[in-house]
């Protein structure tokens, strides 16, 4: 269930779903950003994942997309794995393992709603700006978020947003072991159209079907 775990976690991050204390400009930013994303009713994004290990120095490259529509409808495709939510199913499909999890969207207690995450919260957090740095050749808006309390798994993460947009292009989560998930939304598309056949997961005929 872990890869399941990394793919949802990914949905929490891009909306920011965080309490935090901050003032001025970075809460000004922050609301900018909320906002963006809260009126852009469909979400397209191409990302690429990269986790580092920090003892070992080890990497490994994950690159996958993620489409979402409305409140509770949503894709999340990588090289591994496929999950699919239409609003009340929410298919896990293992490609290595030719297995595929159904459970009900409302039992599941992984079934992170990307949009309904704007509304979660996770405590602890304080925010500082940082000076703007360069992603794909645009300068963009930098945001550290750190648990001073030391009460979360993830001690730090880090946004790069665009300006004109205000929509997160890069992010960065290290935990407490100093380990990182790096995120590189190398394409990020709002108020695109998307096909409601996209939210309805076809089991392929030899798969293995666990209802949950």
């Amino acid at each position: 269930m872990k890869a399941r775990r990394n793919a949802l976690l990914f949905t929490v991050i891009i909306i920011l779903g965080t309490t935090y204390a901050v003032s001025g400009e970075a809460e000004k930013l922050l609301s900018k950003v909320e906002k963006s994303v809260r009126e852009a009713r469909t979400l397209e994004i191409v990302f690429e994942e990269q986790f580092v290990w920090k003892m070992t120095g080890e990497e490994s490259v994950l690159n996958g997309t993620l489409k979402m529509s409305g409140d509770d409808k949503f894709r999340i495709e990588t090289e591994d794995q496929i999950l699919v939510s239409n609003g009340e199913k929410l298919w896990t499909y293992s490609k290595p393992a030719n297995r595929v999890l159904i459970d009900r969207l409302a039992e599941s207690d992984e079934a992170l709603l990307p949009r309904q995450l704007l509304l979660r919260y996770t405590e602890g957090y304080t925010v500082e700006k940082l000076p703007d740095e360069t992603v794909n050749k645009r300068p963009c808006i930098v945001l550290l978020f750190r648990d001073e309390e030391a009460e979360s798994y993830y001690a730090k993460w880090q946004v790069w947003i665009d300006p004109d947009t205000f929509l997160p292009v890069k992010l960065m989560q290290e935990d407490l072991n100093g380990n990182q998930n790096i995120y590189h939304l190398n394409s990020v598309k709002k108020g695109v159209v998307l096909n409601d056949d996209l939210f309805q997961f076809t089991i392929p005929d030899s798969a293995e079907v666990i209802e949950m």
